[in-house]
């Protein structure tokens, strides 16, 4: 530090440095004065003040006060100094106008060292599930307790929901759940039929047409189920063809085309069409048929089966001379053949044709029985066994005719045959 010198101030015109102090006594606002008439250049800085010696009491506020004093442009020190000011009157020196000014520099004391700063340590946990506000949040907690926010992380941030998944077994039949899956939780679907329908019918001549609807879902239940017949007005465009076939069903064919058994009924449009019938054992078939349709028309064609033997044979039996039925014969016996005729017309003379065989399968010539029938009749007829008639198994053969074969005659009755054994004579 450099040298201190003593000035003598007479009515504020001297300085006085006194080597035996190192403080400075003066008026606030003679200080400045003083200053700038000296020269001096006074930084004054916020710093702590030691307390001074001896008798001078402060004349400022508790404000301190850190400085560096430079005189002539040189600089005392390059450390840190305080100033205080203070006043004392000065006794048996100066009159009450004079003052003794010292100006005292003291080093100041080194400062304690701050603490350090507190610097956060964060800790943050894990990010919750997203919630459905789209939203996560976690907690960030600082392990050195700074007690501020400094550089605190997020605790906040977006995410996209997603809804979980159901929970089959907790009472609520949830989105992606149903009865198949989880019947604890839903409850049975209610059925809902799903209906379709075909076109409608062209209209019919009752003046209705229909249509059927059937349900997609098979719900069981007629729910919702649109209409299958409505009014309409009929238009004839078509003609109405039956075709039917008597005493047997044949097949039928139209214009050459098979229709299927009789009998048939369908639509046609107007015009002429070749009704035919197809072969039945036993019958005669009919002649083929035009038949002219026009629209509207409701027409019938009828075919009619010819038997190629109407007459029926039934009841036959074999008996001996006294009547009583009999199978078996020896050679010379009365054979006895009892036949009934029906279904060969009223008021008719017919001829029955009998014809035995040997096990050889001999003919013997035939018989031809003449016969006269109103609606049925039972004719018997005998045969007398040759005396020399080979033992075995014979056959008589019958048939009824309407005429005998040398006059043209047709069989009637479809033929039949009965046997009977002959067995050697004892």
């Amino acid at each position: 530090m450099k040298k201190k010198g003593q000035y003598r101030l007479n009515k504020l015109k001297n300085i006085n440095f006194s080597s035996k102090k190192n403080r400075l006594i003066l008026d606030l606002a003679v200080l400045f004065l003083i200053l700038a008439v000296v020269g001096m250049v006074v930084v004054l800085q916020p710093g702590i003040l030691g307390a001074p010696r001896g008798q001078f009491t402060y004349v400022t506020s508790s404000q301190n006060y850190n400085l560096t004093l430079a005189i002539g442009g040189g600089q005392i020190s390059s450390q840190n100094y305080n100033l205080a000011l203070m006043t004392e009157p000065v006794s048996n020196k100066l009159t009450s106008t004079n003052y003794v000014i010292e100006l005292g520099v003291y080093q100041v004391p080194q400062a304690p060292p701050l603490p350090p700063a507190c610097v956060q340590n964060w800790n943050c946990g894990e990010w919750s599930s997203c919630q459905p506000d789209n939203t996560q949040t976690r907690s960030c907690v600082d392990l050195n307790n700074c007690g501020n926010d400094t550089g605190k992380p997020d605790e906040t941030q977006s995410c996209v929901y997603q809804p979980p998944g159901p929970v089959c077994g907790n009472g609520v039949c949830e989105a992606g759940e149903n009865y198949t899956i989880c019947p604890q939780d839903c409850p049975p679907p209610v059925c809902a039929p799903d209906w379709q329908c075909t076109d409608w019918s062209s209209c019919l001549p009752n003046n209705t047409q229909m249509r059927t609807c059937s349900d997609l879902n098979s719900c069981g239940n007629d729910t919702g189920k649109p209409g299958e017949t409505q009014s309409c007005a009929y238009q004839p465009t078509k003609a109405n063809l039956t075709i039917t076939t008597t005493p047997v069903n044949g097949e039928i064919f139209l214009n050459g085309s098979a229709l299927g058994t009789a009998p048939q009924s369908m639509l046609l449009d107007p015009g002429t069409y070749n009704v035919s019938f197809g072969a039945v054992a036993d019958y005669i078939t009919p002649a083929s048929q035009l038949v002219t349709l026009s629209a509207g028309d409701h027409k019938t064609v009828t075919g009619v089966y010819t038997p190629l033997f109407p007459a029926n044979i039934s009841q036959v039996q074999l008996m001996n001379a006294s009547g009583g039925l009999q199978s078996i014969f020896a050679p010379g016996n009365a054979v006895v053949i009892s036949l009934n005729i029906t279904n060969a017309g009223a008021d008719k003379d017919l001829y029955v044709i009998y014809s035995a065989r040997n096990p050889n399968q001999e003919p013997l010539p035939p018989v031809y029985q003449g016969v006269h029938i109103e609606t049925s009749l039972a004719v018997n007829r005998t045969f007398v066994l040759p005396v020399n008639a080979i033992p075995g198994t014979w056959k008589i053969k019958f048939w009824v005719m309407n005429d005998i074969p040398s006059n043209g005659g047709i069989v009637i009755g479809r033929p039949g045959e009965v046997n009977f054994t002959v067995i050697t004579s004892s």
